[in-house]
C-alpha cells in the first residue's frame, strides 16, 4: 500500500469522527435544515395539488402559498440519500404519500452555548475569590486574635515572675525566725542523741542491767568489771564527741543553754580524770569505792541537768 492510499485512509476516517462527533453532539442536525422528501428532486404539479393549493393571507395582507405554509415532512424511515438521489434511468413515481410530522426543537446555537458557559465560568471564578477573600480575612482575623493572646500570656507570665522575684528578695532580705528555729532544734536534737549515748556507755561499764532509755543510777555494788581501766575508753570517746559537738554547735544555742552544757562538761572532765580514773584498781578500797559512787552520783545529777535544759531548749 503506497503512502497516497494510507493518506487517503487516514482523512477518510478523519472526516467519518467528526461526523460522528458533531451527530453525537448534536451540531449536525442544529446546521443542516429538515429537507422535505418532495423538495429532493424537481417535479412537475399535476392538476389535483395545484388545485389544493390555497392562498393563505395573514393580518398584515402577505399572502403565501398553501405549499410554504405545510408542514416539512422527512424521507421515509427506510431510505438513504442514495435510494433518494435522482437518477436519468430511474423516473419518480407519479404519487407520493407524505408523513407529517411535528417539528423538533432545534438544538441551541455553539455560540449560545459557549456564551452561557463564560458566564458561569465568570460566576464560579468571583465565587472562588469570594470564598478566598473570606478566608483570607478569617485566618488574618485569627491570627492577629493568637498574637494578642500570646501577647497578654507573655505580660502575666512576666507579671508573675516578677512577683515571684520580689518574693524571693523580700524573704532573703527580711530576718529568719523560723529558720534560726529550725537550725536550734537541730542542734539540741544532735546534743540530745549525743548525750544519750555517753549515758549508755557509762551504764554499760558501771550498771549494765539498765537498759537504753532509763536514767542512769548508781548501783548497790559495782562491778568488778567497771574497776578494769581499758572498760572506760567507750567512755571517754563518748565524752570527746559531746564536748566537740558541743563546741561546734554552740553558737546555735541560747545563752542559758551553752552555760548549762558547758558548766556539765567542765564536771564531767573533773569528775574523770580526777577522782574515777586513779581510783580504777582491782584492789579498790572503801575510801576508794566511795569516791568512786560519790563521783558517779555527781555524773548521774549532771546528766539529768544537761537532758532538762537540752528539752527546755528544743521546746522553745
Amino acid at each position: 500500500m503506497d503512502l497516497g492510499t494510507v493518506a487517503v485512509l487516514a482523512l477518510l476516517a478523519i472526516l467519518i469522527a467528526i461526523v460522528v462527533l458533531l451527530s453525537r453532539q448534536g451540531l449536525l442536525a442544529s446546521s443542516l435544515p429538515i429537507l422535505r422528501w418532495q423538495n429532493l428532486v424537481s417535479r412537475p404539479l399535476d392538476s389535483q395539488q395545484t388545485e389544493s393549493s390555497v392562498v393563505v393571507g395573514d393580518d398584515n395582507g402577505d399572502v403565501a402559498s398553501a405549499d410554504r405554509a405545510a408542514t416539512r415532512v422527512s424521507p421515509p424511515p427506510r431510505f438513504t440519500a442514495a435510494a433518494v438521489a435522482p437518477s436519468a434511468s430511474d423516473p419518480l413515481p407519479a404519487t407520493q404519500t407524505s408523513y407529517p410530522m411535528s417539528p423538533a426543537a432545534s438544538p441551541e446555537p455553539v455560540g449560545f452555548q459557549l456564551k452561557r458557559l463564560d458566564t458561569r465560568l465568570t460566576e464560579l471564578t468571583q465565587n472562588i475569590d469570594r470564598h478566598e477573600a473570606a478566608i483570607s480575612a478569617l485566618l488574618r482575623q485569627s491570627m492577629t486574635d493568637l498574637a494578642q493572646r500570646a501577647a497578654a500570656d507573655d505580660a502575666r507570665s512576666e507579671a508573675a515572675v516578677e512577683r515571684l522575684r520580689g518574693d524571693v528578695l523580700a524573704a532573703l532580705a527580711s530576718p529568719k525566725p523560723n529558720a534560726d528555729r529550725t537550725r536550734r532544734k537541730d542542734v539540741c536534737a544532735e546534743l540530745y542523741a549525743t548525750l544519750a549515748r555517753f549515758e549508755a556507755a557509762l551504764s554499760a561499764v558501771s550498771n549494765p542491767v539498765l537498759l537504753p532509755g532509763e536514767a542512769y543510777a548508781i548501783p548497790d555494788a559495782l562491778p568488778a568489771s567497771a574497776l578494769i581501766w581499758e572498760n572506760w575508753n567507750d567512755v571517754g570517746e563518748r565524752v570527746f564527741v559531746l564536748a566537740d559537738t558541743f563546741n561546734a554547735q554552740r553558737l546555735h544555742l541560747s545563752p542559758q543553754a551553752r552555760e548549762d552544757l558547758g558548766q556539765f562538761l567542765t564536771k564531767l572532765r573533773t569528775l574523770l580524770t580526777g577522782t574515777i580514773y586513779p581510783n580504777l584498781q582491782a584492789d579498790v578500797g572503801s575510801s576508794q569505792d566511795l569516791a568512786l559512787r560519790n563521783a558517779l552520783h555527781e555524773i548521774a545529777r549532771g546528766l539529768r541537768d544537761a537532758r532538762e535544759s537540752l528539752e527546755r531548749e528544743y521546746e522553745t
